[in-house]
């Protein structure tokens, strides 16, 4: 009896450290434009084009989004993500360090920025977009909190 409580003892202490431990899945997805709006919470435009999207998941779900669109849905976009308010000129919420492991994450490239962040009760997301072409660049990261 003793053995048998010792071994369910091991059994569980082994399964609580597999359930903690660094069990993150990252990866360059391939994702329907669906799939990207439900994990990111937001409704891309139909002018979004060269959509690149970076997903992790583990204990939480984070997914990256990088992408282009014309200038007169941009407005329209922020509203519908949840940025009721101007976003503030010149903020960064990120850097291109904080993935330096995806080659098209380059928030430090850009040259003027506007940028804001918005969080509900189970999820948040920061975005910060390149205003200073003609057809401005979305970077976008949203988590679960």
């Amino acid at each position: 009896m003793k053995i048998l409580k010792h071994a369910i003892g091991v059994l569980m202490l082994s399964s609580l450290i597999v359930a903690c431990g660094d069990v993150s899945l990252k990866k360059e997805a391939k994702l329907e434009k669906s799939e990207i709006e439900n994990l990111a919470r937001i409704k891309l435009p139909a002018s979004s084009k060269n959509i690149q999207v970076h997903t992790e998941s583990g204990i939480d779900r984070l997914i990256v989004i990088r992408f282009i669109l014309d200038k007169n849905d941009l407005y329209y976009f922020l509203k519908n993500a949840g940025y009721a308010e101007p976003l503030k000129q010149g903020f960064r919420p990120f850097s291109s360090k904080d993935f330096k492991n995806i080659n098209w994450w380059n928030p430090d490239d850009a040259k003027e920025v506007i940028g804001g962040f918005s969080n509900g009760q189970k999820w948040a997301n920061e975005i910060m977009v390149d205003v200073s072409s003609p057809s401005p660049v979305v970077y976008f990261k949203a988590h679960d909190l």
